[in-house]
């Protein structure tokens, strides 16, 4: 097998032109980013960006796809208690809010970039469902929610106004609250 011809590539620099898009994404949207611009915050010129990404396009499709979020180790006993602390974590998604402003922009630009939802629900959306699903059934398995609980809909009753607020309303004050009351509101309405 043959080598491939030139330098081999740097990691270090990929790092650096998908933490300057990221920025950039966050600051102005897909639209909003330009090529010039990721070069310049990345100290790297236009071509060494275009060696790697054949289109500014494929350039933040692919930066989106290495957004790393973390999501919260779950180590009570209690699914309630846990349930209330996955919520507050995406609460507090990212310290510095860019996440939460990258995901605020690009959805803004999804019928322009129709191509980027699959990508947002896997990256951002499934992750928080998945775990948000694992604690339900086990709030079911110790018969604090009924086995006829529609799993489903009660992520979705207690992560929408999360999104909605996180995105639409932007409401600080309801921070610490909200988390629980969504709980308390879920466990009542699928009580055991």
């Amino acid at each position: 097998m043959r080598r491939p011809r030139g330098r081999p590539r740097d990691a270090k620099i990929d790092g650096r032109i998908v933490a300057a898009t990221l920025r950039l994404i966050s600051e102005r949207g897909l639209s909003g980013t330009a090529m010039d611009e990721v070069a310049a915050r990345s100290g790297v010129s236009k071509a060494t960006i275009y060696q790697r990404w054949p289109s500014k396009d494929a350039l933040c499709i692919d930066a989106i796809r290495n957004l790393q979020l973390e999501l919260p180790e779950l180590k009570s006993a209690d699914p309630r208690k846990d349930c209330i602390t996955l919520l507050r974590d995406a609460i507090d998604m990212d310290d510095d809010g860019e996440a939460e402003r990258i995901l605020a922009r690009t959805i803004a630009e999804l019928p322009d970039h129709p191509d980027l939802a699959p990508i947002l629900r896997a990256r951002i959306v499934e992750p928080r469902r998945a775990l948000c699903t694992q604690v339900l059934e086990r709030a079911i398995a110790k018969r604090q929610l009924s086995k006829r609980t529609d799993i489903s809909l009660a992520v979705d009753l207690l992560t929408s106004p999360i999104f909605f607020r996180r995105l639409i309303s932007a409401n600080g004050a309801l921070k610490t609250a909200l988390p629980a009351k969504l709980v308390d509101a879920v466990w009542r309405a699928f009580a055991a």
